[in-house]
């Protein structure tokens, strides 16, 4: 039992021993280590990251491979990993076989023309500009047209937006004044006109064309109004062609021509009359063209001159009047040249 004693009072006492041995040895190496300012501390942390970043990303951008991205527009407080992380993000995927950047300029230097092409077709979204400054931006697939399409004014300003959908119109469409006031506003499904009522608005909000989509076509009557709501022109469409009577009137209401189209052209006797509603000529019309007697009035409403189109030239005797009726000069036209 005695012998049991002391060889646990040995153990104990080693353990003692071997413990405040090793808390004297690290109280003297920690000793002999100077001791780190905190601007020295984060000097060392700094170097450890720098030693452990990965090589800067590069762009794949068609043209550009190779060139070092700058993250000094993405905010320093965001973490490291993080922030590049969003930076990869913004990479292009690598370019495609067979595409190659296209670009051409204006006489002045400004790009006219900008986009992608893959295997001779036009791809994702082009930008191009007029020479007089407006721009759009039409979205391809394959060369067809789909996507976002939008368009500027000179100024800066938004003149059209919409989208299209395998080539044709998809969806609602806005246009708009320079001065930002709506134009007008219409829907398209597969390029075909919502049916409704469709308006259309002078650049100072005013009425300027209204009249109805049926079919996807212009129907019944439209009107076409001045900025003082004054009616410029009447006319009566079916199935999308002028059908039938047309009336166009002048500031004060006077109708200064007046006649009949079929399917969209002119046919029939058309009146025109000056401002004071006096009858200035009256045309005979056919498919279109002036095809017939044509006879020209005076202020007084006299018959001044006589004679006969064809094929809206004219052709034949025109005979010239005097306020009595009687001839004052006769002419040979021959398909448009006097003789």
């Amino acid at each position: 039992m005695r012998i049991l004693l002391v060889l646990l009072l040995s153990a104990s006492i080693g353990v003692v021993v071997t413990t405040y041995g090793l808390l004297a040895g690290e109280e003297t190496l920690a000793a002999s280590q100077p001791q780190l300012t905190v601007a020295q501390r984060r000097l060392r942390q700094r170097r450890r990251v720098q030693r452990a970043a990965p090589p800067p990303l590069q762009s794949d951008v068609p043209g550009r491979a190779g060139a070092v991205l700058e993250d000094e527009d993405v905010d320093e407080s965001i973490p490291p990993a993080l922030r590049r992380s969003m930076l990869r993000s913004r990479l292009t995927r690598p370019a495609p076989p067979g595409s190659r950047d296209v670009e051409a300029l204006h006489p002045d230097g400004r790009v006219r023309m900008s986009g992608t092409m893959i295997d001779g077709k036009r791809q994702g979204v082009w930008e191009e500009s007029s020479a007089k400054g407006q721009r759009w931006s039409v979205t391809y697939e394959a060369d067809v047209r789909h996507g976002a399409f939008e368009a500027w004014h000179a100024n800066g300003r938004p003149a059209t937006t919409g989208r299209y959908f395998l080539g044709k119109m998809h969806g609602v469409w806005t246009h708009s004044w320079e001065n930002g006031r709506l134009h007008f506003r219409q829907e398209f499904i597969d390029g075909v006109p919502v049916d409704s009522v469709h308006l259309r608005f002078h650049d100072d909000g005013s009425e300027e064309l209204r009249g109805e989509y049926r079919g996807g076509k212009r129907q019944g009557d439209w009107e076409t109004l001045r900025p003082d709501r004054s009616l410029v022109r009447r006319e009566f469409f079916v199935d999308g062609v002028v059908h039938g009577e047309s009336v166009t009137f002048d500031a004060e209401g006077i109708a200064v021509a007046e006649g009949q189209y079929e399917e969209g052209r002119r046919n029939g006797v058309w009146t025109f009359r000056r401002s004071d509603d006096s009858v200035q000529r009256t045309e005979t019309w056919k498919d279109g063209s002036k095809n017939g007697p044509s006879v020209e009035f005076d202020d007084a409403g006299h018959r001044s001159a006589t004679g006969d189109f064809v094929r809206g030239r004219k052709d034949g005797m025109w005979t010239h009047l005097a306020p009595d009726g009687e001839t004052v000069r006769e002419e040979f036209w021959e398909r448009g040249a006097l003789r």
